[in-house]
């Protein structure tokens, strides 16, 4: 075991021998955030329902294809010991790398990862589906990565997940797994109607939640593009949350509220939320 000035400690090159590589992705993919605000410019799906059963069995078959290594979350304090756990033995000739993530007083959270093949799938096979790691002697927050990026992440306790779809075609995932049910994930932007009592001040809005430091025509036309998506959106679509829309309303007037708000509704890929 090398120990390396990082805080990790390398057990092996993955096949494709980039160390570096297997360095880099752990810490590619560990944000904390919520689904809904992940980068605007990658197109992700989350799922709609959890992998179960045969499902869950064909998604693993898939990842063995496809993918190169994987990462889940060890805690250990008290009782719960790595060294005593039957499922981090299984999993520790497959070991490539460990982080240490946090540590407090006798616990502490290690992000390991692992090579994907399939023997080291079949022992993720053990658990019932792609939440189900919440039991004390599980692993949690399972990572896919293939291809030096980030293909797969979830979060065991807010039971989501979330495939980046640019480094896997959607249609791919799909095809090969059966009854796996994703739906495209948007991201949320909002624009506070409180800020909004002319159609000036609603360009300004637009200017400050929608495409900060863009240049744009400021008039209703280019608006219209904006929504389009490629000018600082998404071009998939999003989800436009307009709070204080009723403050709007009255202070804009029926009639340009109105016109704003068709505006929105021509754009399908968009949900208009009104708060």
């Amino acid at each position: 075991m090398i120990h390396s000035a990082n805080g990790l400690h390398n057990h092996g090159p993955l096949p494709t021998n980039r160390l570096s590589y297997s360095k880099l992705i752990i810490s590619k993919c560990t944000d904390t955030n919520g689904f809904r605000t992940a980068n605007m410019s990658l197109k992700t799906f989350v799922f709609r329902s959890e992998p179960l059963g045969s499902v869950f069995n064909n998604f693993l078959k898939f990842t063995t294809r496809n993918c190169e290594s994987f990462s889940v979350v060890w805690v250990e304090g008290g009782p719960l010991r790595l060294s005593r756990n039957h499922l981090a033995k299984e999993l520790h000739p497959f070991m490539v790398n460990e982080q240490l993530l946090s540590h407090w007083r006798e616990f502490q959270t290690t992000e390991c990862l692992y090579r994907c093949t399939g023997n080291s799938a079949e022992i993720l096979r053990q658990a019932p589906g792609l939440y189900l790691w919440n039991e004390p002697t599980w692993p949690r927050d399972l990572k896919i990565y293939t291809r030096s990026s980030c293909w797969l992440k979830t979060n065991t306790q807010n039971q989501w997940g979330l495939i980046y779809a640019d480094v896997l075609p959607i249609q791919n995932i799909v095809g090969e797994i059966p009854g796996i049910d994703l739906e495209l994930n948007k991201p949320a932007l909002s624009i506070d109607g409180s800020r909004v009592g002319t159609l000036d001040e609603f360009f300004n809005e637009v200017s400050r939640s929608l495409i900060p430091q863009a240049a744009w025509g400021r008039n209703l036309n280019a608006f219209n593009d904006i929504l389009h998506g490629g000018f600082g959106t998404p071009e998939y679509g999003f989800v436009l949350i307009w709070r204080n829309s009723e403050q709007s309303r009255q202070r804009l007037g029926e009639g340009i509220f109105s016109e704003l708000i068709g505006i929105i509704e021509g754009h399908e890929q968009i949900e208009l939320t009104l708060e």
